[in-house]
């Protein structure tokens, strides 16, 4: 959450929204991409903003799925 928050106050966010972003993409993953694709079709963040939130967002995506091939047994 740290990141996020930071990423927003260095793109020119407020605290408030700051927070708000961070707590919002904590569950990461499609739910950030999607709040990222709403917000800019909106014009409520710009380009680099929408940029840094769908990278932060995907990671997830990413680790997810290394993680799932460590765990999985093969027969």
């Amino acid at each position: 959450m740290v990141s996020i928050w930071a990423a927003a106050r260095l793109a020119g966010e407020d605290r408030v929204f700051s927070s708000s972003l961070a707590v919002a993409l904590n569950a990461r993953g499609t739910i950030g991409i999607v709040l990222a694709g709403v917000t800019r079709q909106a014009e409520l963040i710009n380009d680099q903003f929408f940029v840094v939130l769908v990278l932060v967002s995907s990671r997830p995506h990413r680790s997810r799925g290394s993680g799932c091939r460590r765990w999985r047994t093969d027969s």
